[in-house]
This record gives C-alpha cells, structure tokens and sequence, in this order.
C-alpha cells in the first residue's frame, strides 16, 4: 500500500473523480488545506460540502483508502501513521 505525506495539500492529492478540481476547490472553501484535515472529519459532517455526496464523496474514500487512511481518523491515528510514514515504511 502506497503510503501519502499528511502534510500535502489538498490541491496535491489526486482524487479520481471526473470532477476533481471542483472536489479539491470546496474541500479549500470548507477550510480542509491539508491531507490530515481531510481524515480528521467525519463523514456526516463532509457530506455537507457541496460536490461531498454519491460518487464524489466515494471517490474521496477511495482515494484516502489507497494510501491506508480513512474519514474520521484521530490525532492517535495520524501520529502513528506519520511516524510510519517517516520511518520509510512507505
């Protein structure tokens, strides 16, 4: 599993949707800049972003799944991942 540096932005992470440049444009309009932002919230609170329902929040899971990451992750979680991640355990 490919393994992504939290850290990035949003605008860096490629989601593979047709609509991706409007995904990653609100996503930055709701305040999630950065991969980590974007597993910390959960999932009832992004499908209030507009484009975040049906196909486009799928794409959104599907992509942070790629990489071992999910909605909802905690502080703990990220850490641990980081730390992984930086280890060279990519």
């Amino acid at each position: 599993m490919a393994k992504v540096n939290i850290d990035w932005y949003i605008s860096s992470l490629y989601i593979k949707s047709g609509k991706h440049s409007n995904i990653r444009r609100y996503l930055m309009k709701a305040g999630i800049v950065q991969v980590k932002d974007l597993c910390k919230i959960k999932e009832e609170e992004l499908t209030k972003i507009p484009y975040m329902v049906g196909k486009n929040l799928q794409a959104v899971k599907d992509t942070l799944k790629h990489f071992g990451l999910r909605l909802g992750m905690t502080d703990g979680d990220l850490t641990e991942y980081e730390m992984d991640y930086w280890s060279g355990n990519r």
